[in-house]
């Protein structure tokens, strides 16, 4: 019994979360905080989850002797084809982690700039035209 407890122990001190951006042109932040949780370096516990980091290390840190199962449990979780949304939800609820931003584009934005642009070209085309004579 002793050998099965001690292997148990080992197991709960090399579980671990390896974080990985993904090579995307513009990542979300959130990939920051989660990632499949590993037994091994290279052995992923299960490859359909990702987990969060906060509440992982969290938990370690304050019960450094909880058994794999207990901690897989506790730490929060989503399916890899979860939406970031979900996640960033999460970060901010439970840890209050958002993501920093000096200011969002937003489609009105972006179509309030280019009918602007449009305006104006429609303005000097015009001009052009009755300089032109042209009606």
């Amino acid at each position: 019994m002793s050998h099965v407890k001690n292997e148990i122990n080992h197991l709960n001190k090399t579980l671990r979360i390896n974080i990985t951006i993904p090579n995307v042109s513009r990542p979300s932040f959130v990939w920051s905080y989660f990632e499949q949780l590993y037994k091994k370096p290279n052995t992923a516990l299960d490859l359909k989850r990702l987990y969060c980091k906060v509440c992982f290390d969290k938990i370690k840190e304050e019960r450094p002797d909880e058994n794999c199962s207990s901690i897989r449990s506790k730490v929060a979780n989503y399916g890899t084809t979860s939406s970031t949304g979900n996640m960033k939800t999460h970060l901010l609820a439970a840890h209050q982690i958002q993501e920093v931003q000096a200011m969002k584009v937003t489609e009105k934005h972006v179509l309030t700039m280019f009918s602007r642009h449009r305006d104006r070209d429609a303005t000097k085309n015009l001009q052009l035209k009755i300089n032109l004579g042209i009606n």
